[in-house]
């Protein structure tokens, strides 16, 4: 009984211990992630502001 205790502990433990390796790895990826998301909206944002800009000279020009 004490035995099968003991396995269950030290396999919850090897869980936690291996989340533990793998959380700082996983907040690394999301934040990346969330980055590349930033950079694609800012690209998006940018390319439609300049489009949008050049419609409005076109307008001007006429």
């Amino acid at each position: 009984k004490y035995m099968t205790c003991f396995a269950l502990f030290v396999d919850v433990f090897y869980k936690i211990s291996s989340y533990k390796i793998y959380l700082p790895q996983l907040i690394e990826k999301l934040h990346i992630f969330i980055n590349i998301l930033f950079e694609i909206k800012f690209i998006i944002f940018n390319f439609t502001e300049n489009y949008e800009f050049s419609i409005f000279k076109n307008l001007l020009d006429f």
